[in-house]
């Protein structure tokens, strides 16, 4: 009972360990970070197979306004642009970064940027079927934000998800296909 309390304190006040006398106190099988590497508080997905790169420089303050509470509060291009290396930060971030959440807002905010790594890490969202459906809804919403054109590479691969069975997907392809403009 007394384990059970203080596991659950523990729980409670956001550590990652469990006490010392239980079962699930090795270390759990992921990558190793380093505070240098990674956001205050994140870790790299366990469902990655390979170490993440060094992470930008801004991926910490982005991250932090990914963060907010409100996606009304989200950052605009501007506020993004203050920062050294916005697009390859975003990147970083929609690949590696976490929780999903995080992930999934900077895939969205890449809609901002023309750049060919922000569009390629948008398609490649889209293209990947064993990509998660809020990553694949953000990275949609995302390329629809910049413009598409029907016809244009990333409506079509946008057409593709139009059969998917997950409803957020669903949503993001009818969203997109209702803003591109007809050439």
């Amino acid at each position: 009972m007394i384990r059970f309390a203080l596991l659950l304190t523990l729980t409670a006040c956001g550590t990652r360990q469990a006490p010392p006398s239980t079962p699930d106190a090795t270390p759990a099988a992921e990558p190793a970070a380093t505070p240098a590497t990674l956001p205050s508080g994140t870790r790299t997905p366990a469902t990655t197979t390979q170490a993440a790169p060094p992470a930008p420089t801004s991926v910490v303050p982005i991250t932090g306004l990914l963060s907010a509470h409100d996606t009304a509060d989200l950052p605009e291009r501007a506020t993004l642009d203050a920062h050294e290396d916005p697009v390859g930060s975003l990147v970083w971030i929609a690949k590696h970064g976490d929780p999903l959440v995080i992930r999934a807002r900077a895939m969205h905010a890449l809609g901002n940027y023309d750049d060919e790594p922000a569009v390629q890490t948008q398609q490649e969202a889209v293209a990947n079927l064993e990509a998660h459906a809020i990553l694949v809804a953000s990275a949609i919403r995302g390329l629809a934000a910049r413009g598409l054109t029907q016809g244009d590479e990333s409506y079509e691969l946008i057409l593709k998800r139009e059969s998917d069975t997950d409803v957020r997907i669903i949503a993001a392809v009818l969203v997109a296909k209702d803003s591109a403009t007809v050439e």
